[in-house]
Order: structure tokens, then C-alpha cells, then sequence
């Protein structure tokens, strides 16, 4: 062999090792379906339904005042408003909280307020809120602050002195008008209802108010954490072999002249 061939061979056996060398993966768990979709929402199990005002009281002011806006927002105190159960207001049999309409049953206040609350559970999560309301003469309910129904009133332009847009008599006292409800400002925790109630005017005979409410439940979806380094994707190294940077040259020797 000549010196060519001996340098030749210094280049090409170490790549020859390099490519040849066996693959061994790293010590570790595989990776588990959980693993592969980090982060991915589990899948939703088990659905209920709910009462959500079921033996509820509810908080009323009746002094016939202006409110504004700020007595239908989440955190507004009412510690000091009067409560008890529906069907609240005057003037009708089956009314169970009866509230004030003024000192002159011919000039009666125009608008009432209530409020309630209910909770979710935090490990819930709300598919769908469904409502029925029962109210003589008009009303607009708030849930979190936001507006989700409005019966019997204008459009637009309502304060505590709006009129409702037609009276309330006879049978249509005590019928409930169903709503499916937007469940968006639903949150889990504690939520808020508030309620305004209108007359048609000022000689109105009577006032009733109540409010049933359902919300279909799923289990919130969990974030499933990282458990450690050791999971994730597979890494594989080199077996039993030195890093390029780690070789030595082989030494070549000159061959001896024969004496031939």
C-alpha cells in the first residue's frame, strides 16, 4: 500500500464509522397520546342540566327613584335593598313578596329593580342558558351587566320614567314567555341578574314579576400540563462511538524496502 492509499484510508474510515455506528434511543418514557397533543383540551364527558334560581330570593328596590346604570352591574351593592321570593309585586293572588308602588295608588312609580345571583361550578362550563319570564307590564333582564331580554318596552331610550308599550291584562298575566338566552356572559363562579320592571303608566293596576332560568352544564375542558423533561419527542444519538471532534489519526508508517 502506498502512502496515497494510507491517507486515502485515514479520510474514509472514520466516515465509514460515523455512518455504521448504531442508533440507540435515549433513555425515557414514549411518548403518550397524551404527550403528542400537549396542551389539547380533554374531551368533553358527562352533560346535566340545572336550575339555576331554584328557592331564590330576590333583592328589590321600590322607592320609585332613578337608579341610572350602575345598580345592573356584577358588583353593585345592594346590602341594603329589601328581598324575598317570586312571584314579587302588588295587586294579584299568588304574589309572594309584595312590594311598594308609592303613596298614591293614581300616580304609581313606573319602574322597580331587583337583582339576584347563582353560581357555577368551576369545573363547569355553560352549553346553553334557557329562560322563562312572567312580567306585567314590561322588563328588561341583565345578566353580568349585559342585556339578554327585553319584553314590552322601546328599542331604545328607556330610563326609570319609559312607559311599557302595552298593558299587561287578563290571561297574559299569568303566562311565561320562553327565551333562549346568550350564554356568553355566563362565567364560572358568581353571576348576577338584574331586572327592571315598567308599568304602562301610572294608574296601573298591578305589578308581577318572575323569572325561571335552566343552564345545560358539560365539564370544562382540563390543560393537560408538561410532567417533566423526560417527556416529548424521542432523541436519539450515535451508539458506542467517539464525536468527530474527539478522533484521532491513524498513524501511517513507511514500509520497509525488501531486500529482495
Amino acid at each position: 500500500m502506498n502512502k496515497y492509499s494510507s491517507f486515502a484510508l485515514l479520510i474514509l474510515i472514520p466516515i465509514l464509522l460515523f455512518c455504521s455506528g448504531c442508533v440507540t434511543e435515549i433513555d425515557g418514557p414514549k411518548p403518550s397520546s397524551q404527550t403528542a397533543q400537549l396542551g389539547t383540551p380533554e374531551p368533553s364527558k358527562e352533560a346535566v342540566t340545572i336550575d339555576l334560581l331554584k328557592g331564590k330570593k330576590w333583592k328589590y328596590e321600590d322607592s320609585g327613584k332613578d337608579l341610572g346604570t350602575a345598580w345592573k352591574e356584577i358588583n353593585f351593592d345592594d346590602d341594603h335593598w329589601d328581598s324575598g321570593p317570586t312571584p314579587l309585586g302588588y295587586s294579584d293572588d299568588d304574589i309572594a313578596t309584595e312590594i311598594n308602588f308609592g303613596l298614591d295608588e293614581k300616580q304609581k312609580q313606573i319602574t322597580s329593580y331587583f337583582r339576584t345571583e347563582f353560581q357555577i361550578p368551576k369545573d363547569k362550563e355553560v352549553t346553553a342558558v334557557r329562560a322563562k319570564l312572567r312580567c306585567d307590564d314590561g322588563a328588561i333582564v341583565y345578566l353580568n351587566g349585559k342585556e339578554v331580554i327585553r319584553n314590552n318596552l322601546p328599542e331604545e331610550g328607556v330610563n326609570y320614567k319609559t312607559h311599557a308599550v302595552e298593558i299587561i291584562s287578563g290571561e297574559q298575566e299569568k303566562a311565561y314567555t320562553d327565551y333562549d338566552i346568550d350564554g356568553q356572559p355566563v362565567r364560572s363562579g358568581r353571576n348576577v341578574l338584574a331586572v327592571e320592571m315598567h308599568q304602562r303608566g301610572p294608574t296601573s293596576s298591578d305589578l308581577i314579576f318572575d323569572l325561571k332560568m335552566e343552564a345545560d352544564l358539560k365539564p370544562a375542558p382540563k390543560k393537560i400540563k408538561n410532567v417533566g423533561s423526560r417527556s416529548g419527542a424521542r432523541l436519539y444519538k450515535r451508539g458506542k462511538i467517539k464525536k468527530p471532534a474527539d478522533w484521532t489519526a491513524f498513524k501511517t508508517f513507511p514500509r520497509k524496502a525488501s531486500s529482495g
